[in-house]
């Protein structure tokens, strides 16, 4: 009678591992049904990434080597891929302050310093500083006026539009307005000098902080009692920024 009773017990021991088995088999296979599922959808859409996160959450419910395989190529695909979708914009460097030189004008004995911010997105503002010391060659066409060897220095306010949205960076353009003092007497007195340019630009900025810039101005100059009108040309400046 105590046998009997011992053996039904086991047969109900067992019966329960039985069922409990099958339904956490049942629960598993659905939640990997499930997943692998989304998984293909994700993938048929082109989105690798999401796709190769639910393949390896389908793995570890259920490991299967077919997976497993088919993981490994998926991640060469999305690490292949991932340097394929880039917006050519976003690693703009995104400092501020921009701080150059202008290296042409050095061929006609002036040196200029410039310095610009940004202000928001897409708007900069900045001063520049000039200094030359032979005026003749640069304002006065080449001692045109007998004017080889004075000194003209000076400043001015610097105001740009960047196109790109990503200012400084970019393609901008925009207004100077320069005012300056020369030591030139010949023919007007006391020159006084104030110059107003149209210009528009391209500047790189690069990831270490370099900066090289292009630029082409039209310059209105007046000089004590007339002005005149002339083309600057290129400018091409270098510097740093901050």
């Amino acid at each position: 009678m105590k046998l009997k009773k011992i053996q039904e017990r086991g047969k109900r021991k067992i019966s329960f591992v039985i069922i409990f088995t099958l339904c956490f088999y049942v629960l598993i296979s659905a939640d990997y049904r499930s997943v692998m599922m989304e998984a293909n959808s994700v993938y048929r859409i082109g989105d690798y990434t999401a796709a190769l996160e639910l393949y390896r959450e389908a793995y570890s419910i259920k490991p299967d080597p077919k997976v497993a395989a088919f993981i490994k190529k998926l991640e060469k695909k999305v690490e292949a891929t991932t340097y394929e979708v880039v917006d050519p914009k976003a690693d703009w460097a995104k400092q501020q302050n921009v701080l150059t030189i202008e290296c042409l004008s050095m061929l006609l004995s002036q040196v200029t310093v410039s310095y610009q911010r940004a202000l928001g997105t897409n708007l900069g503002f900045g001063a520049s500083f000039f200094y030359s010391w032979n005026a003749g060659s640069l304002i006065f066409s080449q001692d045109l006026y007998g004017a080889s060897g004075v000194s003209a220095y000076g400043g001015g306010l610097n105001f740009d539009f960047y196109a790109d949205n990503k200012a400084p960076n970019g393609l901008y353009g925009g207004l100077d307005v320069n005012a300056g003092y020369s030591d030139y007497v010949g023919l007007f007195g006391v020159s006084v000098t104030g110059m107003a340019n149209l210009h528009v630009g391209y500047r790189w900025i690069f990831s270490w902080g370099g900066v090289m810039e292009v630029q082409l101005a039209y310059t209105v100059a007046y000089l004590t009692m007339s002005y005149m009108p002339y083309l600057m040309g290129n400018h091409l400046s270098f510097g740093w920024a901050f």
